[in-house]
């Protein structure tokens, strides 16, 4: 992670140059955030409901 990191932080013209003046990596890097932020808002709004037990249909009746 700290290799990631310090990848990120680091200035390389040349890969600047490439995508035209862009921060390409910072743009996605934060998009990418912000889409498991939404994600995990999802789950706590609209949590999953738990499966349903499955009917024990090859069972003899009382067991």
């Amino acid at each position: 992670m700290a290799l990631a990191a310090e990848s990120g932080l680091r200035l390389d013209l040349d890969i600047f140059d490439k995508a035209e003046g862009v921060r390409i990596n910072l743009w996605m890097g934060i998009g990418m955030l912000v889409l498991g932020l939404l994600f995990l808002l999802w789950l706590r709004l609209n949590p999953p409901k738990p499966p349903e037990p499955a009917p024990d249909d090859d069972l003899p009746p009382g067991h």
